[in-house]
């Protein structure tokens, strides 16, 4: 299912950083170099060319990703994907390139540039991937893949890489999740329509149920995002020459249902693995360990949270699934890694040619059994194993190396083969493990101990010709070519050619100390037309960063506004997130500190002005922004936050029968319940919704769903009746997806946090008049603000 052979990828990173104080700053691009060019736009971002990952039809589809090499290692395929703004319509692209006139340009044995091929387009108003899981069938020229066509469910196609040649397998009506082909025989999953909420009974009964689950019923499924996804159970279909089996598969005497599946038929099209739920959890099982921060996954017999609806990581077991009885067995007595969110690596299986074992990642191993040395490791790593099918016998080929803490891996597994001839698995990373970008292989073989890892030279690929995707803080995706002892990295193919008529900027490392000695990192953009010794407005951006890919919005898209804002003559820091104390009184004044004292340097540095400082908040980090402005009132001019976690009071009656999101508030806000005396004495020295009396900074918040309208609405709620500058915007007809993807939603969240930040730290209005309405509120609420800074002077005075 993963990208094959060894074409793979490799992310760059080459900013340009001076040092001066001991921090680091950016080296702004000179006047000429923007001469003619306009600034970047949120409509520009949205209509950036993206290489998307094409194994994955959820979690893991924006990893970056590498062309995969046909089986007659004659084609390079990648898939692209752009916004339509004018449409709301995504449009995704599957390109062919011949990989002999690649490695002709590389090797300078050819002057000419290869140009891909589209042999695929398809568009369509969503919020997921349009195109994904594609693969190249073996032994074959033609590419299966799933795509959405004119907005239907995804659909399993077919596609001749010569002739062009479309064939769509499945029907229209079914919302196609997973697949797998073998000769004659097609196996896939659909979600099952009949069993989601929008298909429940009018009049419920609620008790033990969230109202998050509630509030989520019937919202369509073809507008859910894939975090959603994950919690529909899909049904199994088998396809022998077109004709479906009429089979019934069954686990445990019961209908086999399946979550985020993955399908791996045998050669001799006999049998299937896959992915399904365990529901008898063995009490040895707590031994597992699952992924820092994931503590309530621990998997115990009396865990009722494992179950629940809102769990994406429901406890789960690799299978064996006999299509002629259509009976599904585990494999293993052991759970799956998603089991415990580790979604760090791919879950891959690998059948051998005999179809008597298989290759599986991303598993756990028994803790005791025959074929068990019970040794530590099983249960602190998942493992990439070979299972007898017949004996359930292990050949443990190497645990996976899980991140520390709550980080993100410095190497992500992209991929991994079996050359079952050669007794040889290679895994292939995104980058290697000191973060040098290029691809970086690890070789195990098979010796009379077992498998031991041998050793690559300098640990990279072993082949004459690479082609990776390229991309750094300024520099957007390419399609980059690599060889031996080459000097430079040729482009093969830009696809955005129209950034060169933009002025984007310069991005770059920025580093400070806060008041705590701890070192702090982001991404600092200054204006493309940025002038040395001019102070600048300052927005903060929050949630972390990726250091080594193009800086376009930010972390996510959700309410970010990034290069469009520095478009706007506006310095934007992407600040770090460090979790030091995640789930601690501490969190609050820790990370406020962390916005602090980047504003001190900055200023100090003569970058900014501190008086014109705002801030976003998004997701977890809306909390953050709102104990900043209520416990420090006078750091930020202005802030925005979109469909978070502030972890007050009524976000933590929500959370009602979600236990260990009850206890994450209680945590954060002195460790005990907000009742009685000493509880709400506790509450109310840290929680943001009781300290709203201090605010004194205009806060925009955003509300992509119905969901967080009802959760926010006592932030808005008291600020409004404390008379506050306060805006409030819903998305009403939307039900917008958490991390936005449909450019539609895009431009409203992105658009209107631009033209907020740009109005109150620079006094500027746009002149498109259908914006006129939203300056008529702000100008009442900047009204309101100037009475109230006057009414407070003259109180001190």
């Amino acid at each position: 299912m993963l990208a094959r052979g060894s074409i793979v990828g490799a992310v760059r990173i080459c900013g340009v950083i001076v040092s001066l104080l001991g921090l680091s700053m950016v080296v702004p691009a000179s006047h000429a170099e923007n001469e003619g060019l306009r600034t970047f736009t949120i409509r520009d971002s949205i209509e950036i060319s993206y290489f998307v990952n094409p194994t994955f039809w959820s979690v893991n589809h924006d990893r970056p990703t590498a062309p995969i090499v046909s089986p007659d290692r004659r084609w390079l395929l990648v898939i692209t994907q752009r916004g339509l703004l004018a449409s709301n319509r995504l449009e995704s692209t599957i390109w062919v390139l011949d990989r002999q006139a690649v490695s002709d340009f590389l090797s300078n044995k050819s002057v000419v540039r290869p140009e891909p091929r589209a042999i695929a387009t398809f568009q369509a108003i969503s919020s997921n991937p349009i195109i994904s899981d594609v693969r190249w069938l073996a032994g074959s020229r033609r590419i299966a893949f799933l795509a959405k066509e004119d907005g239907r469910y995804p659909q399993l196609f077919v596609v001749d890489s010569a002739t062009e040649d479309l064939k769509r397998i499945t029907n229209g009506d079914q919302y196609v999740s997973a697949y797998d082909i073998s000769g004659d025989t097609i196996a896939y999953a659909t979600l099952d329509l009949e069993k989601t909420p929008e298909s429940q009974p009018d009049l419920l009964p609620v008790t033990g149920q969230s109202i998050w689950a509630l509030l989520w019923r019937d919202r369509p499924i073809g507008d859910r995002d894939d975090g959603l996804l994950l919690n529909i159970p899909n049904k199994l279909h088998v396809l022998r020459n077109g004709i479906e089996l009429s089979t019934s598969f069954t686990m445990d005497a019961r209908p086999l249902n399946l979550f985020y599946p993955v399908l791996a038929l045998s050669p001799d099209r006999e049998s299937l693995i896959t992915i399904a739920p365990f529901h008898n959890i063995p009490s040895e099982w707590t031994a597992y360990q699952p992924r820092h921060g994931y503590e309530f996954l621990k998997l115990t017999p009396d865990n009722k949270a494992l179950f629940e609806e809102e769990n994406d990581w429901k406890p789960s077991v690799v299978v064996r699934v006999d299509l002629r009885s259509g009976v599904a067995t585990p494999l293993l007595d052991a759970p799956a890694g998603r089991s415990l969110a580790l979604v760090f690596a791919p879950t891959k299986v690998i059948w051998s040619a005999d179809s008597q074992s298989v290759l599986i990642s991303n598993i756990f191993l028994p803790l005791q059994n025959a074929h068990s040395s019970g040794d530590a490791a099983r249960a602190a790593a998942p493992a990439v194993a070979i299972i007898d099918v017949a004996t359930h016998g292990i050949q443990l080929i190497a645990y996976l190396e899980q991140p520390a803490g709550n980080t993100v891996a410095n190497r992500q597994l992209s991929d991994i083969t079996w050359d079952q001839k050669k007794n040889q698995v290679e895994f292939v990373y995104a980058s290697s493990p000191d973060n040098v970008p290029i691809a970086f292989h690890e070789t195990y073989r098979l010796a009379p101990a077992g498998w031991v890892k041998v050793e690559t030279p300098s640990g990279v690929s072993p082949h004459d010709v690479e082609l990776s995707v390229d991309q750094n803080l300024n520099q957007p995706p390419i399609l980059a070519g690599h060889s031996p002892n080459a000097a430079q990295v040729p482009l093969v193919w830009d696809p955005n050619p129209q950034l060169k008529s933009i002025a984007l900027g310069k991005a770059s490392l920025y580093q400070w100390k806060d008041n705590g000695g701890n070192f702090r990192t982001g991404i600092l953009v200054l204006p493309a037309d940025y002038v040395r010794g001019k102070r600048y407005p300052l927005v903060l951006q929050t949630h972390g960063y990726e250091p080594k890919k193009f800086f376009v919005d930010g972390t996510y898209t959700t309410g970010s506004g990034g290069r469009a804002l520095a478009g706007r003559g506006i310095i934007v820091l992407q600040m770090d997130q460090p979790e030091t104390h995640l789930n601690t009184p501490q969190e609050g004044p820790f990370q406020t500190d962390g916005f602090s004292s980047a504003i001190e340097h900055l200023a100090a540095d003569g970058l900014v002005d501190p008086d014109r400082v705002g801030v976003i908040g998004f997701s977890f980090t809306v909390y953050h922004v709102l104990y900043a402005i209520t416990h420090k009132p006078d750091l930020f001019a202005v802030a925005a936050i979109t469909d978070g976690n502030d972890l007050s009071y009524w976000l933590y009656l929500t959370w009602t029968d979600i236990p260990y999101a009850q206890q994450w508030a209680e945590n954060t806000n002195g460790g005990v319940k907000p009742f009685g005396k000493e509880g709400l004495l506790r509450w109310a020295e840290s929680a943001p919704g009781f300290n709203l009396d201090r605010v004194k900074t205009p806060l925009m918040i955003s509300c992509l769903e119905k969901g967080t309208l009802v959760t926010t609405w006592d932030i808005y709620g008291g600020l409004r009746t404390l008379n506050k500058p306060v805006e409030l915007q819903w998305l009403r007809r939307e039900d917008a997806p958490h991390v936005l993807v449909q450019p539609r939603h895009r431009y409203l969240s992105q658009e209107g946090a631009v033209d907020w930040f740009d109005f109150w730290l620079n006094g500027h209005e746009d002149p498109d008049p259908a914006k006129g309405d939203q300056y008529a509120r702000w100008r009442e609420l900047r009204k309101l603000e100037q009475s109230q800074q006057k009414q407070a002077a003259f109180q001190r005075n």
